[in-house]
């Protein structure tokens, strides 16, 4: 009796440890949790436009370009620019090719221009005696808002497969880049009915976001410009609901609450 008795006992020790532990091991799972969750801007995370826009109609001034004539040209080059004259080139003679360029954006921009060939011509690929009438191309460039007046602008050489870095635009600027092309003057009768595909290239990058934009620090009404005393993101503004200076703010309400 007495061996039972300290057996049951045992028994009875083990399982009541064992009720302890799992006791023990409840408690530990269990936590008081809380969160705060933000939109990350008041309209969210974006970027300000940038866009470059062309027309293909050879106007002198970029002014008059109707509004429904600028378009994105395709990127691979498959359209085209009217170049009036273009097949009668003879030995002195230039060319020219007139691009109003518009920089719908928000920002600044550079501007830059190249000019290069597959060396092909209609597709197929250079004779001898298209090589040698690419080889006596003499190519130039310069931009203006009105270019009635070639006399006026500071043209500069423009080497084949290499580019030129023009004046930059300002937001909402318009400009006409002209490429004056000349067949040269030393070149004999052995370019006579030659020719080449080329293709010409402008493109920028933008720059300073313009405080002048609509709704920059130079403009009304804006609500994303980091100097716009209205905007939700500037620590300095009482409305910021993130302000934890703000004692009305979504921080200040839900600091020290539960859930």
């Amino acid at each position: 009796m007495t061996r039972n008795t300290r057996r049951s006992g045992s028994r009875r020790v083990v399982v009541a440890l064992g009720m302890l532990l799992g006791a023990g091991a409840i408690a530990t799972c269990a936590a008081f949790t809380d969160f705060g969750r933000f939109k990350l801007g008041e309209s969210g995370i974006g970027s300000y436009r940038y866009d470059l826009k062309f027309s293909n109609g050879g106007e002198m001034d970029a002014s008059t370009v109707p509004t429904d004539s600028w378009y994105d040209p395709d990127p691979h080059g498959d359209g085209s620019l009217k170049i009036d004259g273009v097949d009668s080139l003879t030995p002195g003679k230039s060319v020219y090719v007139r691009v109003p360029t518009w920089n719908n954006s928000d920002y600044d921009s550079t501007l830059n221009v190249s000019i290069s060939t597959p060396n092909t011509r209609g597709g197929k690929n250079l004779t001898a005696t298209d090589r040698l009438f690419l080889e006596n191309l003499v190519f130039t460039v310069a931009c203006g808002t009105n270019t009635s007046n070639l006399g006026e602008l500071a043209f500069e050489e423009l080497d084949l497969d290499d580019s030129v870095q023009l004046d930059p635009l300002k937001f909402n600027e318009k400009t006409v880049v002209v490429l004056m092309v000349t067949l040269s003057s030393s070149a004999g009768n052995g370019v006579s009915g030659g020719g080449a595909d080329l293709f010409l290239e402008i493109n920028g990058s933008s720059t300073d976001l313009d405080p002048n934009r609509p709704g920059g620090t130079g403009g009304t009404g804006g609500t994303g410009d980091p100097g716009d005393p209205g905007d939700p993101s500037d620590p300095s503004d009482p409305s910021d609901p993130s302000d934890p200076g703000d004692p009305g703010g979504a921080m200040g309400a839900g600091q020290n609450g539960n859930t």
